[in-house]
This record gives C-alpha cells, structure tokens and sequence, in this order.
C-alpha cells in the first residue's frame, strides 16, 4: 500500500542509545523516482548539522523509526556542512563509514523491476548529485499540461518497504480545494527548480479526465496497475 510523504516526515529517529532527530525531508532520484535519503535534523544534539541516513535501514517503530547505529556513530560520521545539493563523494563516504552496501550498487523498487525514466532536464544544481532531490521542496510546485497551467503537486505517494515514488499527487486547483488526481513519474517531462514547476506529457484535458482521487482511498498493487493502464504506461513491473 502506498503512503503520503507525511508518513515518514517529522517521526523521530532513535539509534540504538538514544534520539538522534527527526525527519525533515526525504532526497529522490529523479531519474528512477527512488528515495536515496532521509535527512535528519539532530537539533541542539549535534547544532547546525544536518545527517542523511539510507531510508532503508530505519524499521518503523510506534511513532518514530529506528535504525541501527549507535548516538557515537551518527556523531563521528562524515560531515557536509553545506545545505542541498549533496556530492555523490558524500555519499559514498557515507557508505564506506557505516559499512553499507551504495543504492548504485544495485536494489530493486516497489511491485518489481520499475522501468528506467530518462533524466529530467531544466535547471541543474552546480554541484552535487544532479539527479537528487527534496520531496519538501517540490511540494507546490505548478503543475504544467503541454497547454498550461493546471494546478500544483499536492504530494507524493510511497511505497514505505522499497522507497519508490509511483505516483505524484496532483490538486488542478492552484491553492483552492479542487479535483485531485494521481499521475506516473513517467508522464514528467521536466523539473524546473527555478520556476517551481513540473511539467506532464499530456494535456489539461487529459490531466482533468483522469481518474479522480480521494486521499481516503488506499492505494494499493491492482490501483496502480489500472492508473498505468489508464495512462498507457507498461505495467508488467507492477
């Protein structure tokens, strides 16, 4: 079943001793739409340090997640100081420290073998991982039809065992209730980080005719299978 991003942000990290933070964002890969990172806000524990942690090694736990390493380690694990975007160096010294095997190594997404998305263009950061990106950040952002304006991102949903992203939610309404709508990852044409705004291989009409969504309803194998099909997307994955 797939889940909002609220699921994860905010809930509180324990290490094997103690508290290490909380959960302020989850980094993706906008070429597969798999999430590489929690970023970790350690508060006055570790002041103006921010931790990135493999989402696959914290275990829900009540209303938090835990994961297994110790308050010293997280302390004594490499450190960038600098804010977004994070350096693949980074990351693999990351890897190296806790002994952990990379993402880049292989591992498979949620329902099966999820089909390559070709790399997004638009607006590049100057450093760092090119591909990587901030859920929180891309969270209002416009939505655009191949003619027009239609919304914003309202959410995205994920799948909480393989941290893939298989749908994006989207509201057509700019800050106003409106029709919601799920779309695929494979319809993005393009990010665009300085003007907020990702744009969807289809139409306004096609967006509005598409199957409505009510956040009550649970997501699950057989929905995201009829949305692909809905979409004309492959669905032998799912």
């Amino acid at each position: 079943m797939l889940r909002k991003s609220a699921f994860a942000l905010g809930r509180s990290i324990e290490a094997t001793d103690g508290p290490i933070g909380t959960v302020t964002d989850l980094l993706f890969d906008d070429a597969s739409w798999t999430i590489r990172w929690a970023v970790v806000d350690t508060g006055s524990w570790l002041t103006g340090r921010r931790v990135l942690l493999p989402p696959n090694q914290l275990t829900p736990a009540g209303e938090g997640f835990t994961v297994p390493l110790t308050c010293q380690q997280v302390k004594d694990s490499p450190s960038e100081e600098t804010d977004m975007p994070v350096s693949r160096r980074h990351e693999a010294q990351l890897f190296t420290y806790y002994q952990w095997d990379p993402y880049w190594m292989g591992g498979a997404p949620a329902f099966g073998a999820m089909p390559f998305i070709p790399p997004i263009v638009g607006d590049q950061p100057v450093a760092g991982d090119e591909h990587l990106r901030s859920i929180v950040r891309l969270k209002d952002y416009i939505v655009r039809a191949t003619d027009g304006e239609i919304g914003h991102v309202a959410d995205l949903l994920i799948d909480p065992q393989l941290w893939s992203i298989p749908l994006i939610e989207i509201a057509t309404r700019n800050w106003l209730p409106g029709r919601k709508v799920l779309l695929a990852p494979g319809l993005v044409d393009a990010l665009d980080w300085l003007e907020r705004a990702v744009s969807f291989r289809r139409t306004k009409a096609e967006i509005e005719a598409a199957p409505e969504y009510d956040p009550s309803m649970t997501i699950d194998r057989d929905r995201v299978r009829a949305l692909y099909s809905h979409y004309g997307l492959p669905t032998n994955w799912i």
